[in-house]
């Protein structure tokens, strides 16, 4: 068993794992470091748009060495808001696609990629304004939820408490407005 508390490598070698089978072209390698359970370095790739996203802990989030941000909107309404439909565990559907629709009906529109890093990359880059999953694995997270803090986010657990690196978490992540209130529409 891997101990968390120490330095370790998280790896995602191909994260949105179907898209790559399907050549759907949504997939992403994600790789952090983790010191004492907090991401410190954290890099995404996206091969098909050739965008590097790297972020170091009290250093910034950057791709392809610009500068990234997460996006200003205070309100789901102004809010592209996108979804992770957590395809290996069908029977959540249920539960979570009736707050899939409330939060489509309450924000601009939603999105789901299939892939969890490419996602938090996006809100990251301010792309999209908030993005939300139950039970991800850490290595599906890990690298994006430092660049989503990096960029001015925030990353919030399924219960709107601050995240830590956990094996599972459910994950909400936005601007701090943002992803309050997806948290919010969650509970």
């Amino acid at each position: 068993e891997v101990d968390l508390d120490a330095p370790v490598w998280v790896l995602d070698p191909a994260d949105g794992t179907t898209n790559l089978i399907h050549d759907y072209r949504a997939s992403a390698i994600s790789l952090a470091l983790l010191e004492h359970r907090e991401p410190v370095f954290g890099f995404i790739y996206h091969p098909y748009l050739k965008e590097m996203y790297r972020a170091q802990k009290d250093g910034g989030s950057f791709c392809n060495g610009e500068p990234i941000h997460v996006s200003s909107a205070s309100t789901l309404e102004e809010s592209l808001i996108v979804i992770g439909t957590s395809p290996y565990e069908k029977n959540l559907a249920g539960e979570l696609f009736p707050i899939f629709r409330k939060i489509f009906e309450k924000s601009q529109d939603i999105r789901r990629s299939g892939s969890a890093a490419i996602d938090l990359a996006n809100v990251a880059a301010g792309r999209a304004e908030g993005f939300f999953e139950k039970n991800l694995k850490l290595w599906d997270y890990a690298a994006g939820m430092l660049l989503v803090r990096e960029a001015g986010g925030r990353m919030l657990d399924w219960n709107g408490n601050e995240l830590e690196a956990r094996r599972v978490s459910g994950i909400v992540a936005g601007n701090a407005a943002i992803a309050g209130l997806l948290a919010e529409e969650l509970k």
